[in-house]
């Protein structure tokens, strides 16, 4: 088997897996309200312009790593598959963990439960200003 092909081959594998990590960042970015894009250039972007921000910058990422590869593949062919492998390798790592991550997000992110054992009259007197707190300080509670 060739480098070249080698090359061509992990370039469709890499713009594939960067689609996925899109696809990955839009829906645990979108279940799950703590996650947040760890890349500051691309948080940059999706804040600044939105989905297709994002997008457009996945792919530029993507433009940049291809025309290096075929610059390199053009004089030293082995070295440009090992790059095109490295770099898919960590690509599948990011892919992977975003999937691990939307896998194990809670589509309703819990609050702590409060239990109250509170005499009637503490739970009639709740203002709206100190309302909780009050019948939490004056009653046995209890948070899971």
């Amino acid at each position: 088997m060739s480098s070249k092909w080698c090359c061509w081959a992990g370039l469709g594998l890499y713009a594939g897996l960067s689609v996925a990590d899109w696809a990955l960042t839009f829906a645990l970015l979108k279940t799950n309200p703590l996650a947040f894009e760890s890349n500051p250039l691309a948080a940059a972007c999706l804040e600044e312009h939105g989905w297709g921000g994002l997008a457009v910058f996945k792919a530029a990422g993507v433009a940049v790593f291809a025309g290096a590869v075929v610059l390199l593949a053009r004089r030293r062919p082995p070295v440009a598959a090992g790059v095109v492998a490295v770099g898919c390798a960590v690509l599948l790592a990011v892919t992977g963990y975003s999937h691990r991550l939307l896998a194990q997000s809670d589509p309703e992110p819990r609050c702590p439960v409060v239990e109250c054992q509170a005499a009637p009259e503490v739970l009639d007197g709740i203002d709206a200003g100190r309302g909780v707190v009050a019948a939490f300080e004056s009653s046995e509670c209890r948070v899971e």
